[in-house]
C-alpha cells in the first residue's frame, strides 16, 4: 500500500470517515462550533492548511509534542531502528534500547532507582498503584480534587469529575479525594495509615493551579511521616516544561514514584514511564515467578525506546529545559502586562512553557467570562492573528498555552503583541463579539 497516495486521494474524506467509523461527536463538534481547519502538514511549532496559510500552535496536543511536531532528529532515529533488523520485543532476551532509555531518565532523577516502562500515562498510574499497594501493605489513595491521572478505571478512580464517571462507575473503592493545596485535610486522611500513596501533579494541570509556596515539601514530610508514597505525576509537567526537568525540582521535593508520559517520545510513539525506587520496585517484582505480575505487551518496544532517548538527547543538548524557563518568564511577564491592568478576575499563572491566563467576568460572578460563545470568539480572534491555543473548558476562562520548547523569541513576541491587541482598551473586535472588558 502507498500510504502517502492514500493519505493525498483521500484527505477531502476525512471527516466523513470519522462521521462513519471513529466518533461522530469530535467531527461534528469540529464543525459545528467554526474551529475545524483543514490541517495538511505540520512542523515545529507550525501548522500549514490547504490554502497555505500557517498557524502558531500553543497547544502541542496538550504538551505531548514537546520538541514540537515531526522533529527530524527523531523522525532519523525510528527510521534508523525500524530500518536496522533488531530484535524487537524478544521474550528470549532483553532489549538493550530500553536499558539505554532508563538509564537517561534516571540521569535526570538520580534519587531513584529503576523505570517500569508502559505505553501511556494511564498505564504508568496504574503501574504506580500496584507497586504503591506492595510496597505497602495498604488498599487506599488519596488524590487531589482537580487532579487528572488518565482515564482508565483505576486512574479514573484517582479523580473527582462526576462528568467523566458518572456513565461508567462504580470504580475502586477507598479512593480519597482532598482539595490541592490544603495540608490539614490531607493530614487528617493521612493519619489513619492506611493510605498507601498519594498522587499529586505539582502543577495541576486542570486549570494551572500552583502549589502554595510551603506546600509540596510540607505534603513530602506528611507522607514521610504516616508512611504513605509520594507519587508526583509529571505526566504533563515533566521532561523540562515548567523550566526544570521535574517541576518537582522547583519545590525541593523527591518522591518516591515518578510518573513520565506525553512528550517523552516527542509525540511519536505511545509511550509511558515509571521511576521507582529499588525497594518499591522490588516488593512487587520480588520471585521469579512474579515477573508477570504487571506489564503491557509493546512497553519496551524499540520505536517508543528510541524515540525516547532522541528526545531526551536534544532536550540536553540544545539546553531546552532552561530555555523553557527564560522563554517562560518573557511569556508570562508580557501577558502579565496586559491581563492584570484589566483587573482582579482577569490573571496570569504558571511555570515555564505551561501556562494559564484567566479572564472572568466580575458580571458573571465568576463563572464564565461571558454568556453565549465569548470564549469561542476569544479564540477565533486568536486565530485571526494564525496563533492556535487551548480553551481550558466549560466551567471557566481559561486559556492554557503549552507550546513546544521549540519555540523562538520571535514567536513569545508575536503571541504577546497577539493578545495586547486583542485585549486592548475597548478594542471594537471584541465588543461586537461579545467578549467582556
Amino acid at each position: 500500500m502507498d500510504i502517502i497516495s492514500a493519505i493525498r486521494d483521500r484527505q477531502h474524506e476525512k471527516y466523513r470517515l470519522h462521521e462513519a467509523y471513529v466518533n461522530p461527536f469530535v467531527s461534528r463538534l469540529l464543525l459545528e462550533s467554526g474551529v475545524s481547519t483543514d490541517i495538511v502538514t505540520a512542523a515545529g511549532v507550525q501548522f500549514t492548511d490547504r490554502e497555505g496559510r500557517s498557524y502558531l500552535d500553543l497547544n502541542a496536543a496538550s504538551g505531548v509534542f514537546l520538541l514540537g511536531r515531526n522533529h527530524p532528529a527523531i523522525v532519523q532515529a525510528i527510521i534508523a531502528v525500524a530500518s536496522a533488523g533488531l530484535p524487537n520485543l524478544p521474550k528470549i532476551d532483553v532489549s538493550l534500547l530500553a536499558g539505554m532509555l532508563a538509564e537517561r531518565i534516571l540521569s535526570h532523577i538520580p534519587h531513584l532507582d529503576r523505570v517500569f516502562f508502559a505505553n501511556s500515562g494511564a498505564e504508568a498510574t496504574e503501574a504506580a498503584m500496584k507497586f504503591a499497594r506492595a510496597a505497602t501493605g495498604r488498599n487506599s489513595f488519596a488524590f487531589c480534587q482537580t487532579g487528572f491521572h488518565g482515564l482508565t478505571f483505576g486512574a479514573l478512580s484517582l479523580n473527582a469529575s462526576s462528568l467523566l464517571k458518572d456513565a461508567v462507575g462504580p470504580f475502586l473503592g477507598n479512593c480519597h479525594a482532598v482539595p490541592f493545596n490544603d495540608l490539614d485535610a490531607l493530614e487528617r486522611l493521612l493519619a489513619s495509615q492506611q493510605i498507601a500513596a498519594f498522587f499529586v501533579e505539582p502543577i495541576q494541570s486542570n486549570g494551572i493551579q500552583m502549589p502554595l509556596p510551603n506546600y509540596l515539601p510540607e505534603v513530602q514530610q506528611l507522607c514521610k511521616t504516616y508512611g504513605t508514597l509520594l507519587i508526583a505525576d509529571e505526566i504533563q509537567t515533566g521532561l523540562g516544561r515548567t523550566g526544570r526537568f521535574l517541576a518537582s525540582e522547583h519545590f525541593g521535593i523527591k518522591p518516591d514514584l515518578v510518573l513520565l508520559a506525553k512528550g517523552l517520545s516527542g509525540g511519536f510513539v505511545p509511550i509511558g514511564a515509571v521511576a521507582v525506587s529499588a525497594p518499591v520496585f522490588d516488593a512487587l517484582f520480588d520471585r521469579h515467578d512474579k515477573r508477570i505480575i504487571h506489564g503491557s505487551t509493546f512497553a519496551r518496544n524499540d520505536l517508543a525506546m528510541a524515540a525516547g532517548l532522541a528526545t531526551l538527547a536534544i532536550l540536553d543538548e540544545e539546553g531546552l529545559v532552561t530555555r523553557a524557563a527564560r522563554l517562560g518568564d518573557l511569556l508570562i511577564e508580557g501577558l502579565s502586562a496586559i491581563i492584570k491592568p484589566l483587573g482582579p478576575t482577569y490573571r496570569v499563572r504558571g511555570r515555564g512553557m505551561m501556562i494559564g491566563v484567566e479572564m472572568i467576568d466580575d458580571h458573571v460572578k465568576g463563572n464564565l467570562i461571558a454568556p453565549g460563545r465569548a470564549r469561542q470568539a476569544f479564540l477565533e480572534l486568536l486565530r485571526e492573528h494564525a496563533i492556535l491555543c487551548e480553551d481550558a473548558g466549560l466551567e471557566r476562562g481559561l486559556f492554557i498555552l503549552r507550546p513546544p520548547l521549540i519555540i523562538s523569541d520571535q514567536e513569545i513576541e508575536r503571541v504577546v503583541a497577539a493578545f495586547g491587541k486583542i485585549l486592548e482598551p475597548q478594542p471594537v473586535e471584541l465588543k461586537s463579539a461579545g467578549v467582556p472588558r
